[in-house]
């Protein structure tokens, strides 16, 4: 059986991208979004909060699907993203290949596969892994739609529609691309390309709103949660927008790394320099990027940028750009190189642009998965290690005492305490309202001859921390809790606690 070479590479990269990332998932649910999302996928209910508006109704459902198969909601969708990063990485070969040719299209998969803090996200169960692979599909097929192919625009049409049941604020970000795609079919085919998005995205919408209650309470929690993204952004705010503009930039460098080098050197070759490129780049590029990588950045800049993962919706662009700029960059240094090289040198290899993008490869494919493996820069394998560490002691502590007699306060690892400690009584102390009392000699929904603290930060809003016991860990984070003796109880009050005698009949949430 005879192969063509792409799809020798589309091999390649699927096997890079799963071997690569079920070596290092995470365990555990990692963030507070993983647990709405895990909780999903045994029942999916907008109305209740599970998972928070606008609904990801197609990821949790290809979560559910792989739960199946690996016995476990966090394996089935950390499988969700890996899957997703092997279809980014195909999309980006080819993509990359049909614009700036088969060279390029491979390094900017490799860019994104191996990108640190893009490696980090197809670790955990969130969206993000998924929502790259879509804009990078949606990329291919309009850059197909956009060199003539009609049967590309409707494959367009329905993976734009149905990119919405990932996240549906997807459709609007990447509707420049599909507008592009479209502009050069006419009105009439517009239209009936829009009816046929419109068509897909009832998908996900009709579903949604099923699960909202209803088509006007769906777009009701929609119009909350987002004026609430709204509000928390950073539009009007010069400040803040200098503040994003940083921090995407110290996150550009943890998904890149040397590779920066490459989309600094592609801009300034182009815009500084003016030198003409030796790739075979077709007309309308520009634009293209401009269309795919604008939109989504300059929202993340304006208007809500809180978490890092939103960028790969225009990475994938940034992955094929920076990888056209490395090119270029070896070219550019042998050329200067076999100027200056004597012909008897035995460096008169570097003379020759493959052996320098080699060894420029070499050097930031190294870095990348060193960083990742081994670095502490908030997006690595030691990273997610240490808080599935820190959570897994944890609760190998809870479960060594009973359920009947224990009570488990919590804060920030709430979600991970209320999961995996489901027969125990946990309290969110910042957020469970009213007052309760816990003790041995208390009503059976109130007995409890311990009261652990989940979260060590719990201390500081503790009315008697002379009483709490200290229980060290190996992860060096210890644990704290209250041994109740006879006559002694724990109140409990929203935002605080403290230990009281049982014959006091009332407490202050204010204790001196």
């Amino acid at each position: 059986m005879r192969y063509r070479p792409g799809w020798l590479v589309d091999i390649g990269l699927i096997l890079l991208a799963v071997g690569s990332r079920a070596a290092f998932a995470s365990p555990l649910l990692y963030d507070h979004d993983s647990f709405l999302f895990a909780r999903a996928v045994v029942n999916y209910d907008l109305s209740a909060g599970v998972p928070h508006p606008p609904g990801y109704i197609l990821y949790v459902l290809l979560g559910r699907l792989l739960a199946h198969l690996t016995q476990d909601v966090n394996q089935g969708l950390i499988w969700v993203g890996i899957l997703s990063g092997a279809l980014a990485g195909i999309c980006i070969y080819r993509l990359g290949r049909r614009i700036f040719g088969a060279g390029v299209g491979v390094i900017g998969a490799l860019f994104y596969l191996l990108g640190p803090m893009i490696w980090f996200y197809h670790e955990i169960a969130l969206t993000y892994a998924a929502e790259g692979a879509f804009s990078a599909l949606v990329a291919l097929l309009a850059w197909r739609t956009y060199r003539g192919s009609k049967g590309g625009a409707y494959l367009l049409c329905v993976a734009l529609g149905v990119a919405g049941g990932i996240r549906p604020w997807l459709i609007p970000q990447l509707l420049p691309l599909w507008l592009l795609a479209f502009w050069r079919f006419g009105v009439w085919r517009a239209v009936l390309g829009l009816g046929l998005v419109v068509i897909s995205s009832l998908s996900w919408l009709v579903p949604n709103a099923a699960s909202a209650g209803g088509m006007a309470a769906y777009f009701s929690l929609v119009r909350n949660y987002g004026g609430g993204l709204l509000s928390e952004g950073h539009l009007g705010s010069l400040a803040g927008t200098v503040s994003a503009a940083r921090m995407m930039g110290l996150w550009f460098y943890l998904t890149f790394g040397w590779a920066l080098a490459g989309l600094i050197w592609l801009l300034a070759r182009r815009w500084i320099l003016r030198k003409p490129s030796s790739l075979r780049v077709q007309s309308g590029v520009r634009i293209f990027f401009a269309c795919w990588i604008l939109p989504a950045f300059l929202l993340r800049l304006f208007a809500h940028l809180t978490m890092p993962g939103y960028l790969l919706i225009f990475l994938p662009g940034i992955c094929l750009l920076a990888a056209a700029g490395i090119f270029l960059a070896a070219e550019d240094c042998a050329a200067v190189l076999g100027r200056i090289l004597p012909p008897s040198s035995g460096l008169r290899f570097l003379g020759r642009s493959q052996a320098i993008l080699g060894i420029f490869l070499v050097g930031i494919l190294a870095h990348h998965v060193t960083t990742f493996t081994m670095g502490d820069s908030g997006f690595t394998w030691p990273i997610i290690q240490a808080k599935n560490r820190i959570i897994h002691e944890r609760l190998e502590f809870v479960r060594g005492f009973s359920p009947q007699e224990t009570v488990v306060f919590a804060s920030d690892m709430a979600n991970a305490a209320h999961y995996y400690l489901s027969d125990y009584r946990v309290i969110n102390v910042f957020w469970t309202p009213g007052e309760q009392r816990f003790g041995p000699d208390r009503p059976p929904q109130e007995r409890a001859r311990w009261v652990i603290l989940f979260d060590s930060q719990l201390l500081s809003v503790n009315g008697s921390r002379e009483s709490v016991k200290r229980e060290s860990l190996p992860v060096e984070v210890p644990i704290f809790y209250f041994a109740l003796s006879a006559g002694e109880e724990v109140a409990r009050w929203k935002g605080g606690y403290r230990l009281v005698k049982a014959a006091e009949n009332h407490f202050s949430a204010a204790p001196e």
